[in-house]
């Protein structure tokens, strides 16, 4: 296990995943100012955003807004990505 930095976007240039973000869909990102540490295997991690972003280009109605939000909490960091889906989702709560 590495640590990480969490960087959605360096310098407003989009990355290889926000690159996978379908056009008609407008990203709005939320993030602190300060560098945010994790410790987690780069790879693994890469692959579960590559999971979120894949699904919401299948997923999303067209011409949305997909929110990403990071969080840092005490001792946690949460990503999370929130978009309306094309089709009623029958999820409990």
């Amino acid at each position: 296990m590495i640590s990480l930095i969490i960087d959605v976007h360096s310098a407003g240039s989009p990355g290889p995943l926000e690159s996978m973000m379908p056009s008609g869909l407008e990203e709005i990102i939320s993030f602190p100012e300060e560098d945010i540490f994790i410790k987690a295997d780069g790879r693994y991690m890469y692959r579960v955003l590559e999971n979120i972003y894949s699904n919401v280009a299948k997923y999303a109605l067209e011409n949305t807004r997909v929110y990403l939000d990071v969080i840092k909490n005490q001792h946690t960091v949460v990503i999370q990505m929130k978009n309306i889906s094309k089709q009623e989702l029958n999820i409990s709560a």
